[in-house]
């Protein structure tokens, strides 16, 4: 049989290369939406190096100007923020609340840096640039639980004494050392200048539908936080209170229990305004994400009925150019199953002589740095190598079984009469 086969497909040679180079453009477009899709979708089950459960923004105003939008000035108030905080954290359906200034999870306002380790040479710096840097003490570390490359909470590993301490990425750590040894290092591109590393932490996204990035954590003094705050005329946007509540609670819940605690929650003038989940938050910034994904999965779904339509016209006009072999076949003796197999086994073999140009179109798309990990490499491409080959057999199957239908409807007399 294979014979017979690979002799019909050598006899038709000149129309089965048209049909090699459309089956190959179908799939390697079909590969790379499909490999798109499911990239969004590894994304969005990886970590994010920040822990939101139960955590709130709570937004701080002030009596004299009670609308958020009006953005009071917090920049004398360091005291009376922290002193709210600290009743706050005296309640027992609190886990953790810290401070922070423009760098909490999900914000459009994290600052970026570039750093490289001090003791490199002036010909050999490995600048990193773009580094995503928040500006954490213990407290805040608390509240999203941070955790470093072996899975250890970041804030137990603060010293007591506060000092100046840099704690970078995993990724980053590689790039400007290639390993992650470099504890005690000293890292050069700060303010305050060089600043030992503390321990490297888990690599961080800004969203649940991005890719890891270069990160960084300054663990800052309070003297820091008060000088950032008092320096920066900070608003009730850049002022971030994170607050952790140890058991889960909804928008309602957590405006009853803001009415509760009325007493914890202000110091003269400064009050709690509102909170706002984290996961609200979250939800806000992977909307763009999420409207995204679903314009490829339609645009997908179009690419897959063109490209159905495309190869049933193909697989029609080629039966209805072999009607005669067709109604032949049928007069002595063969079956409507056994020829349509016959032809599926053409479609099929025909799609299997274009996977080594596929792989090698898939090995240029790994070697080009599209994908940069072990798991990134192996487990989407099989997956969807595999997911794509399937829908273009399916393909082939349907549009060969639909062409076929209407030519069977030839009589085996009609043939050879015209011969």
């Amino acid at each position: 049989m294979w014979k017979q086969l690979l002799h019909r497909i050598y006899n038709e040679r000149k129309q089965n290369t048209w049909l090699y180079v459309e089956l190959l453009i179908v799939l390697a477009i079909i590969w790379v939406a499909f490999n798109d899709l499911y990239k969004s979708y590894q994304l969005s089950t990886l970590p994010t190096g920040t822990n939101i459960e139960n955590c709130w923004r709570l937004r701080i105003g002030r009596s004299a100007s009670t609308s958020v939008d009006n953005q009071p000035d917090f920049s004398q108030d360091y005291t009376a923020i922290t002193q709210i905080m600290k009743n706050i954290r005296q309640n027992n359906a609190v886990d953790a609340i810290g401070l922070t200034v423009n760098s909490m999870p999900y914000s459009s306002n994290n600052s970026n840096i570039s750093m490289y380790l001090a003791k490199d040479s002036l010909n050999n710096k490995k600048y990193v640039h773009g580094v995503l840097i928040r500006y954490y003490n213990k407290d805040v570390m608390r509240v999203f639980r941070c955790k470093d490359i072996h899975g250890r909470p970041l804030a137990d590993q603060i010293p007591a004494i506060e000092k100046h301490y840099i704690i970078p990425t995993k990724s980053t750590a590689l790039k400007m050392a290639g390993h992650t040894n470099i504890v005690d290092t000293l890292v050069t591109g700060f303010d305050y200048g060089p600043m030992p590393i503390l321990q490297i932490a888990e690599n961080i996204r800004y969203s649940d539908y991005e890719e890891v990035m270069d990160g960084c954590y300054e663990v800052i003094t309070k003297k820091d936080l008060s000088e950032c705050i008092e320096s920066e005329g900070a608003t009730s946007n850049s002022v971030q209170v994170c607050l952790r509540m140890k058991q889960h609670m909804t928008q309602q819940d957590m405006e009853n229990w803001l009415n509760k605690n009325k007493a914890l929650i202000s110091t003269s003038p400064l009050y709690i305004n509102s909170a706002t989940s984290f996961s609200h938050i979250k939800a806000g910034l992977n909307e763009y994400f999420v409207r995204q994904i679903k314009q490829g999965v339609f645009l997908v779904s179009f690419l897959l009925v063109c490209a159905f339509l495309g190869i049933l016209g193909t697989f029609w006009l080629r039966t209805s150019q072999r009607r005669k072999e067709i109604g032949l076949l049928m007069a002595i003796g063969s079956s409507k199953v056994h020829i349509i197999l016959n032809f599926i086994y053409e479609g099929l073999f025909i799609l299997l002589c274009t996977l080594p140009l596929i792989i090698l179109y898939i090995g240029y798309y790994i070697t080009t740095g599209h994908l940069s990990s072990h798991d990134e490499i192996v487990i989407p491409t099989i997956i969807t190598s595999v997911l794509s080959i399937i829908t273009m057999s399916l393909l082939i199957i349907g549009g060969v079984l639909i062409s076929a239908w209407s030519t069977f409807k030839i009589q085996a007399a009609e043939v050879l009469h015209d011969e």
